[in-house]
């Protein structure tokens, strides 16, 4: 009886979406999942790839990244205003890099090989990769 009741109750965490989004909206627990996700499996592969795994696919935000004025070099991602991470590609392959409206086609870019990723907490780097 009570192997049943265990394995009732684990089916129930499981498949509870209420569960899911409660314990996923509290700010420290995104911050865990998101620091604690192993990034050095997606470096040298396309973006898309990284952005389709849990925790990952929970992004509210999305911004591009030009470290020199209208040269696109990655993508961030937010989860909140304080947690995200910066994705940046050596070479961008599937549209101009260079665009003086800034208007990038993010379904491109996802197709790009990501180079290095850094997590944030706020203005704190928590992992390089």
């Amino acid at each position: 009886m009570a192997k049943v009741s265990i394995i009732l109750f684990v089916l129930l965490m499981l498949f509870n979406k209420t569960y899911c989004q409660v314990q996923y909206d509290n700010e420290d627990s995104i911050r865990a999942l998101v620091n604690n996700f192993n990034y050095s499996d997606y470096i040298g592969k396309p973006i898309k790839n990284l952005l389709n795994v849990e925790p990952i696919k929970r992004y509210k935000k999305y911004s591009f990244i030009d470290r020199k004025s209208f040269v696109l070099s990655g993508l961030m991602i937010g989860f909140t205003d304080e947690v995200f991470i910066d994705i940046y590609v050596a070479d961008i392959r599937f549209q101009p890099a260079f665009n003086n409206k800034r208007n990038w086609s993010f379904r491109k870019l996802q197709k790009e090989k990501i180079s290095k990723i850094k997590v944030y907490n706020g203005r704190k780097v928590l992992k390089e990769f």
